[in-house]
């Protein structure tokens, strides 16, 4: 079963426009892209890069993760953007002054001015932009203030976000996007371009009523079954592992519909349907990152 290594973007060319039209708006200084788990905001972001990019702006990519949160180390997520030559006016410590941050301030401008053949100011992906440290972010607006760099922000919902990402789009620096899941049209299309051609029909029903249009549970579930057993016209993928890792296996599933002898899973259910290759029945508890998901979407 071919499956494509980046996976199409689907169901979003409303959310490419806006970008378009925020990164020709010279006022615009950032993309706020909010959403669950899993539903896709860092794929949005690296096509937001390939927009910029194909009108001649410089790509810049940043993540921030848990750690970033509270580091001791200041500007974790960004340390590479900043120019090496003026990183020793940081010090050794967890503070920067005043003054230290300005030297930096300034010699990042200009590092990130237009080089020649560039048509504006570079488009910076900051993923996971909550979690990153207060001076990353700091940096980062005051970048954004002096029209240095243009911020795509991605930002998982409900999670505690801080004032510095919440006023780009609050206070009308920038735009919000907010994303769901995909239906199940959009599943259906993705699956054909993704997996290269069509999917039956029973197996495309069960990927969409086991993802429920999340892209990440979508993916693991089409990868794994890749992993384990190929997948023929009649079955369907479905995870056999309760580790947070890529599950595997593949669950027949002949008849039209969802098995009659096997209930539909559903957030946190104790089992979920698997079967073997010779098609005997077999339960295992759901993966971790299902009920992950579905816990921090009703949050």
């Amino acid at each position: 079963m071919a499956v494509a290594t980046r996976w199409p973007l689907v169901g979003r060319r409303d959310e490419i426009d806006a970008f378009s039209r925020a990164l020709a708006d010279p006022g615009c200084q950032a993309v706020c892209i909010y959403g669950p788990p899993g539903v896709g905001k860092t794929r949005l972001g690296d096509e937001c890069l390939d927009v910029a990019a194909a009108s001649g702006r410089r790509a810049l990519r940043a993540a921030a993760d848990r750690a970033d949160a509270g580091a001791e180390i200041p500007f974790g997520p960004v340390i590479h953007l900043l120019p090496a030559h003026a990183l020793g006016d940081l010090g050794d410590g967890d503070t920067v002054s005043p003054a230290a941050f300005a030297r930096v301030l300034d010699a990042t401008r200009g590092a990130l001015a237009p080089a020649a053949g560039e048509s504006g100011p570079p488009v910076l992906l900051l993923d996971d932009a909550h979690r990153a440290d207060g001076w990353s972010l700091r940096m980062v607006d005051h970048l954004l203030d002096h029209q240095a760099l243009v911020c795509v922000a991605t930002v998982v919902s409900g999670e505690p976000v801080p004032e510095t990402v919440l006023r780009w789009w609050r206070d009308e620096r920038g735009v919000r996007l907010d994303l769901a899941d995909l239906d199940q049209t959009g599943v259906d299309t993705l699956l054909h371009i993704a997996l290269e051609g069509p999917v039956d029909g029973a197996a495309a029903d069960g990927l969409w009523q086991a993802s429920r249009g999340n892209l990440l549970a979508l993916r693991e579930l089409v990868l794994g079954a890749g992993n384990g057993a190929a997948c023929s016209a009649g079955t369907a993928c479905g995870p056999s592992t309760a580790r947070s890792g890529r599950p595997s296996g593949c669950a027949s599933w002949s008849t039209a519909g969802w098995p009659p002898s096997i209930p539909r899973p559903g957030p946190c259910s104790s089992t979920w349907p698997c079967a073997s290759r010779s098609g005997s029945a077999s339960w295992r508890r759901p993966p971790a990152w299902w009920c992950w998901r579905t816990s921090s979407a009703g949050a």
